[in-house]
Parts: C-alpha cells; sequence; structure tokens
C-alpha cells in the first residue's frame, strides 16, 4: 500500500506505479492488447465488492472469456486484486460460483479511477469503504479465511471471516434488517456484526469503522 502525507506526491507516485505496470508488467505478460487491459481494469476498479461476471466483463470489454481468464490471472498474480469466493459449507459450490472482486492497495484503483475526492462526497463511498474492510482483514488473516455469503435471490453479507460474518454500510441508515436475519436463519451458530462508518447505535454487535482504517484512502 503506497502511503504519503504529500497527497500531490503521492498521487504522482501512484500514477508511475500505473504507468509502470501498463507499460512493463503486462508486456511480459504477454498481453497483446494493452488498451483492453486497461479498460477491464477500469471495469473491475468501478465495481470492487461485486461479483466477477466473466461473460458480462467478455461482451463489454470485447474480448473471450479465456482472455478475461487471463487478464484476472495476472492481476491476482501480481497482488493488485483479490477474487473472493462465496461461502458455502460444500467446497465444490464455493469453487464454482462466482467470486467478488478487492483491491489490495485502493490508492491503486483510486488513480485508475482518477478519483481522490473525499470519502464523503464520492459516489462509490459504499465499494470503498468495504473494500477497506478487506484490505484490513488481508492484512489480519489468511486470505482463503476472507469469504462472503449470498443467495440466489441477491440477500447478502459482505464478509465471513472463519466463524464470524460483516456486514458494512457506510450510514446505518441504509441497513436493511432482512439481510441480517436471513443469514441469522441460515447459519445461527456465526457471530454476525455490522461495521459502520456514519451513524449511532447501543447495540453491541454494531462497530464503528475507525478513523485510522481510511487514512490515505
Amino acid at each position: 500500500m503506497v502511503t504519503c502525507e504529500d497527497n500531490d506526491f503521492r498521487k504522482e507516485l501512484l500514477n508511475d506505479i500505473l504507468h509502470s505496470f501498463l507499460k512493463k508488467d503486462i508486456r511480459e505478460a504477454g498481453i497483446k492488447y494493452e488498451d483492453k487491459f486497461y479498460n477491464f481494469l477500469k471495469l473491475l476498479s468501478s465495481q470492487v465488492g461485486y461479483l466477477v461476471n466473466k461473460n458480462e466483463h467478455s461482451r463489454v470489454i470485447g474480448i473471450s472469456q479465456t482472455a478475461i481468464d487471463n487478464y484476472l490471472y495476472i492481476l491476482k498474480k501480481t497482488f493488485y486484486i483479490s477474487l473472493t469466493p462465496p461461502f458455502f459449507t460444500r467446497v465444490s459450490k464455493e469453487i464454482t460460483k462466482m467470486p467478488k472482486v478487492y483491491f489490495f492497495d485502493t490508492g491503486f484503483r483510486n488513480i485508475v479511477l482518477k478519483n481522490f475526492t473525499e470519502m464523503e462526497v464520492r459516489a462509490d463511498k459504499g465499494s470503498l469503504l468495504e473494500n477497506v474492510v478487506f484490505k484490513y482483514f488481508s492484512e489480519v488473516q489468511h486470505l482463503e479465511d476472507i469469504k462472503f455469503w449470498r443467495r440466489k435471490s441477491g440477500v447478502e453479507i459482505d464478509f465471513v471471516v472463519n466463524d464470524e460474518a460483516y456486514e458494512v454500510k457506510y450510514s446505518l441508515s441504509t441497513l436493511k434488517k432482512q439481510q441480517l436475519q436471513s443469514f441469522k436463519a441460515f447459519h445461527p451458530g456465526i457471530d454476525l456484526s455490522v461495521l459502520f462508518y456514519r451513524g449511532k447505535s447501543a447495540k453491541t454487535n454494531y462497530r464503528y469503522i475507525p478513523e485510522f482504517l481510511l487514512k490515505n484512502e
């Protein structure tokens, strides 16, 4: 993760990293169409916390699913992204279902999107906050232990880490209680907490996300 007190210098450094990655790393990986790769990188950056739908990405970028698989492999191998699998009691389902994408460095994601505005005024603040929480978990847990839970209806819980689950919200006003109730109905033995950035709650399982996690985001 790139950290620096001087925001202008930090942006310049991140921009250098991005161009170095595009001009050097992907060429060494044998990528022929750099513009399509960059468009794919921008698409992933705009869909943090979303399911990685290879069919849709293939159609939008105009490349084969084989190329999408290759691009994802390169981004994972170079430690720019992580593909978080869904939580299932059956491992076979975990392997076949779509993962969610997160970036290890939110600053790198921001430079791809050319967006360094403050959290409070960002249109993607929910996704960014979710990525910040993922980044924290990735530093204190094994990646294979970080998962998410989702039903066919679309109801989901952002993270299941070992025997604990977490729903991340920028504001408690957007929290849908049925999400929590649905998860607890299927997994009553897993502790469920709500992590939030804005709001107030006296409930013990509602935890405020500390400011220090958002530094340099």
